[in-house]
């Protein structure tokens, strides 16, 4: 809050501020890869951005492929791939207030630490390289918060590795 010494019948007419709020403008994302899966901590606009491009994920029906499309707004917690465009390795994205949901998208955020077990118990394919691999059934370890898996139906008999493909 603001005072002010005079309004309190002070003769030295002097201010104080009680504090200050900062609003962050953007968001720092790494990029040790070209392609690189991310959960995003605010709502991000890619739109212009010169270091790195956001797509989502989505399995072709024939569970061979999956077909990436370009977006430039990209809600809170949603999962994305990021596309590193030259050769930096953290970018900065501009945040926004909102964007809508992304339609379609089929990675799936993660926000706190995930077991190996419940990638599994997921359906989960994670990104190695260029390629999604499934998650096997004996795995260890863990997938850490601020990335991305792609979540693919119980039902749906997907390859063990899916391969990339740009969308429009």
């Amino acid at each position: 809050g603001y005072t002010n010494d005079k309004d309190n019948n002070r003769p030295n007419q002097s201010a104080g501020i009680d504090y200050i709020y900062i609003k962050k403008t953007a968001e720092t994302v790494s990029l040790p890869y070209e392609y690189n899966t991310y959960c995003t901590q605010s709502a991000l606009d890619f739109t212009g951005n010169e270091d790195v491009e956001a797509y989502t994920a989505e399995m072709n029906g024939e569970g061979t492929a999956v077909t990436l499309t370009q977006v430039y707004q990209v809600p809170e917690g949603a999962g994305v791939i990021l596309k590193r465009k030259g050769e930096a390795t953290t970018a900065n994205v501009n945040i926004i207030t909102s964007a809508d949901e992304l339609s379609s998208n089929q990675l799936k955020g993660v926000k706190t630490p995930m077991q190996a077990a419940e990638l599994v118990a997921e359906n989960a394919y994670i990104l190695v390289d260029q390629l999604f691999c499934r998650v096997a059934e004996n795995a260890e370890g863990e997938l850490a918060a601020g990335k991305a898996y792609l979540a693919v139906p119980a039902n749906v008999k997907a390859a063990a590795t899916l391969s990339l493909g740009f969308g429009n």
